[in-house]
């Protein structure tokens, strides 16, 4: 396949603004390991294949590989309830392998499974850190929400959350 190039020219054009203004960017893929079709959750290893996924970040490397404001590359925001045949592992790994064929020095980002929660990272990211970036530029990234059952819902108020001031810290 290829890129939207109307797309990818939006994005140039927003990395050139950043660029202007001394911000970087962390361009990431923001639907948390799928998306939907018809109403159905299509999961990276269902009728997106790893090889999509992972072609789709190269072709993505290739275009914005060396843009100053360019900071790295996000492979999936929060990702989740990735299927049981298809571990998100071994769809970071492919990934990382595809952009490293075209881009050899850019930062890039591995969210961690069960939506990058960092209160939950050893029961279900610990193998992450077995991913092997041949640039040796990884960065791995957790999330930790502070509600009361740690899913960043916050459908309580603070009290009612049983917040504290370092609930942050104890939950990492």
């Amino acid at each position: 396949g290829k890129l939207n190039h109307k797309e990818i020219n939006y994005i140039k054009h927003l990395l050139a603004e950043a660029y202007k203004r001394n911000m970087l960017i962390l361009l990431d893929m923001h639907n948390y390991g799928r998306r939907k079709d018809n109403g159905k959750d299509r999961i990276i290893g269902d009728s997106v294949t790893i090889d999509h996924f992972a072609y789709a970040w190269k072709l993505i490397a290739k275009e914005l590989k060396g843009n100053k404001a360019l900071y790295g590359y996000g492979l999936m925001n929060e990702p989740h309830n990735m299927l049981e045949a298809v571990p998100w592992f071994t769809i970071a790994q492919k990934t990382i392998n595809e952009i490293r064929t075209v881009d050899s020095e850019t930062v890039i980002v591995v969210g961690g499974n069960h939506w990058s929660s960092a209160m939950q990272w050893q029961e279900v990211s610990d193998s992450l850190r077995n991913l092997v970036d041949p640039a040796q530029n990884l960065i791995f990234e957790a999330h930790c929400y502070f509600d009361k059952d740690g899913s960043g819902v916050y459908k309580h108020s603070y009290d009612e959350e049983q917040a504290y001031p370092n609930i942050g810290i104890d939950r990492v």
